[in-house]
């Protein structure tokens, strides 16, 4: 018998930390906490099955897929997508930075 894994509220809140999520409400909170310990629940009772008696699942490729000739062609419309980005830099959409360090503000902003 595996032991029992449970999602506890406080590694909960530490993976809200580390992911830079802001922690919703409590009954928000309460509801993320239960659907990923039901998903947890889930994925025991699976470890737990019987499968001695399947056969293992075994992925046979018959025939390589189609290959097409690898034609370089001018891609003309770089410029639509450009107008469309919040902020662009030259040929290159500026994105917010996902993990700053700890001295770095950390609000999704764009550093200049």
């Amino acid at each position: 018998m595996n032991k029992k894994i449970v999602m506890t509220k406080d590694k909960l809140i530490e993976v809200f930390d580390l992911s830079k999520i802001k922690l919703p409400s409590e009954a928000e909170f309460q509801k993320v906490l239960n659907k990923i310990n039901e998903l947890i629940y889930m994925c025991d009772d699976m470890r737990d099955l019987d499968l001695t008696k399947v056969n293992t699942f075994e992925w046979e490729m018959h025939s390589l897929p189609k290959r097409r000739e690898d034609i370089p062609q001018i891609w003309d419309r770089r410029d639509s997508f450009l107008e469309k980005a919040p902020v662009s830099e030259g040929d290159f959409f500026r994105v917010p930075r996902i993990m700053a360090l700890e001295e770095s503000s950390s609000n999704g902003e764009i550093d200049e």
